[in-house]
């Protein structure tokens, strides 16, 4: 990393595995150091912490006096396509639901939760998106392929067509990681859950918000009837659906762009 800053540079670290001995020296090289951080433990020596999960307060860390916090969706990391999007451009489709657990899925959540999809009358497509690192494709498109109900696979798509999918769906079924802050922008209904621990902190706040309808642990998708009954509730009841865009529309309001760049002109 030294043998391409010169000095006094702001250093924007989103990986695990920089030390806080390796920050410090960078310091020591007169560079601002921001984290973009996910758990919320141990001790922190960054200039700047920035987390974008809901429910923070800066008295959960432990920090130096100079380091400075910005938490919260208001801070929310997500590309202007999203924030941007605009429902009439795509018809929904009645009774559709997206299904996206992002990148590997190594659980394979989305062929489990879409044999529990199967059964709910009230779901009539269904659009599974998985990324390029999925390595069950081949079990899911030929299981889909003999579904009582269409169902498409998407997989390593563009964010164009992703948010065309996830744009023409009426319920989005996420894992509490970058694509729940996607579809909340959209200001779309949806079924969260978590099945890694960076991804609690941001369910646990979302759920607490009203923002989303939490689903639980995923690890333990068979073990309950939350996806069958989330989907009957938000595919029928529009009082809660509406409830839910109400808040989506306070916690995602689509001007952290604007807050984030004032973080970097600030020194």
């Amino acid at each position: 990393i030294f043998s391409i800053i010169s000095g006094g540079e702001d250093i924007v670290l989103d990986v695990y595995h920089f030390t806080n001995d390796l920050q410090l020296t960078l310091k020591k090289n007169r560079n601002r150091i921001i984290l973009i951080d996910d758990f919320c433990k141990g001790e922190y020596v960054a200039d700047v912490i920035l987390n974008h999960a809901p429910g923070l307060k800066k008295e959960n860390y432990n920090k130096k006096n100079y380091t400075e916090i910005f938490l919260g969706p208001k801070y929310s990391i997500v590309k202007s396509l999203f924030t941007t999007f605009k429902q009439e451009k795509y018809p929904i489709k009645q009774g559709n639901v997206v299904v996206c657990f992002g990148g590997s899925d190594s659980l394979n959540l989305s062929f489990e939760t879409l044999k529990l999809l199967l059964k709910v009358e009230v779901v009539s497509s269904i659009s599974i998106i998985v990324g390029a690192a999925y390595k069950q494709l081949k079990q899911l498109e030929m299981f889909s392929k003999a579904c009582n109900k269409p169902v498409e696979v998407f997989k390593g798509i563009m964010t164009d067509k992703m948010l065309e999918v996830i744009g023409q769906s009426a319920l989005a079924i996420v894992s509490a990681s970058t694509v729940l802050y996607e579809v909340i922008a959209m200001n779309k209904p949806v079924l969260a859950g978590w099945y890694v621990d960076n991804q609690k902190l941001i369910y646990d706040g979302f759920v607490l918000e009203g923002a989303v309808k939490g689903i639980g642990d995923l690890k333990n998708l068979n073990q309950n009837n939350r996806i069958i009954d989330g989907c009957k509730e938000l595919l029928i009841d529009e009082v809660s659906v509406n409830k839910m865009l109400k808040e989506q529309k306070r916690v995602i309001d689509g001007k952290s762009p604007e807050r984030i760049c004032q973080i970097f002109d600030k020194k």
